[in-house]
């Protein structure tokens, strides 16, 4: 085990991690360091007035210089490929909305994507970006995310700043950049510790997560600092899953039926069309963002049902119909 594997005094100075949250940011800036890795979408989370866009800034400064910009999203599809190419970490700032195609697009970004474009002034000419980029976020709206983008999602949660700490943003900057050669000369040495474990730790592994490279990773930290890291980032995916389910209205209202004493013992089964009869019923109707049509209903339960099942809920078609249509069954196993 590693006594001192990175200058976490004046990283965690600069950057107000919680205890939880500093080894997934350094797991995070490893993975960044490993071309050709897909990797979690980082984001930061926090108080107002944690720091976020300055933190951010900081965390993709350390890989792409001391005063490496955050962006605005792109408003399509054709200027992400730009925006994502102009540097290696695609660092968006302020991301209150989350529209479906950035959503996609995204998680693309983190596992490799091109993206194939007519040349302007041309009939047939083309244009090919390829990239596969590191993506730190702030500003999420998580009622807001598909639930694929969610599962790729690393929160990092930033601490509030006594009072007594806090610091102009002109000394912050200078601070900065003054550690900033150290911060990256540690973070170098600790990869190449790193590197060299993770051959015993792939070995190691049982059981991997979704983005099993990264967990590899984590594992092979863990190796080299003593820390616990991919138990952490498992906790961390836990909450995030609480977050995403709270802020979508149909799962938010399948859970809150599964857990009141309403709902059957054995489960439910019926058509989709009774199912948004009764969840209206039970209040959905008047809950903002609420499906108007059995058919949007079907289409929301199938994008949550993975988060929904982590949390012992299944809702899903089952064999039959009646009169009325196909059937669905809704069932709840409480977790251990």
């Amino acid at each position: 085990m590693a006594e001192e594997p990175l200058n976490l005094e004046e990283f965690a100075a600069l950057l107000p991690f919680t205890p939880e949250t500093l080894p997934l940011a350094v797991g995070w800036l490893l993975a960044a360091l490993r071309p050709g890795m897909p990797r979690p979408v980082a984001y930061l989370t926090g108080e107002q007035g944690t720091g976020k866009s300055t933190s951010g800034q900081m965390l993709a400064g350390v890989i792409e210089g001391a005063r490496a910009p955050l962006r605005q999203a792109p408003e399509t599809l054709r200027d992400l490929g730009p925006t994502t190419a102009a540097g290696w970490v695609l660092a968006l700032d302020n991301l209150s909305g989350m529209p479906g195609w950035l959503s996609d697009a995204l998680c693309r970004i983190v596992t490799g994507d091109a993206q194939v474009t007519r040349a302007l002034y041309t009939d047939d000419d083309v244009n090919v970006l390829t990239y596969q980029r590191p993506v730190l976020l702030t500003g999420i709206d998580l009622g807001a995310l598909r639930n694929d983008l969610a599962e790729r999602m690393l929160p990092l949660e930033l601490q509030p700043i006594p009072r007594h700490k806090r610091r102009t943003a002109g000394a912050l900057w200078a601070a900065y950049e003054r550690a900033h050669p150290r911060i990256l000369g540690a973070l170098l040495d600790l990869a190449a510790a790193v590197w060299a474990e993770l051959p015993h730790a792939a070995a190691e592994l049982t059981e991997r997560p979704r983005l099993a490279d990264f967990a590899e990773l984590l594992h092979a930290l863990d190796r080299v600092t003593g820390w616990h890291s991919l138990d952490a980032v498992t906790g961390a995916q836990d909450a995030l899953n609480d977050a995403v389910l709270d802020g979508h209205p149909v799962a938010a209202a399948l859970r809150a039926w599964a857990l009141s004493p309403t709902f059957p013992a054995g489960g439910w089964s019926g058509t989709m069309t009774e199912l948004h009869d009764l969840l209206g019923d039970r209040g959905g109707k008047f809950t903002k963002g609420w499906p108007q049509t059995p058919a949007i209903l079907s289409a929301r339960i199938t994008h949550i049902a993975p988060a929904l099942r982590s949390r012992g809920i299944h809702a899903g078609r089952v064999s039959g119909s009646n009169k009325n249509g196909k059937l669905w069954a809704v069932t709840y196993t409480p977790a251990p």
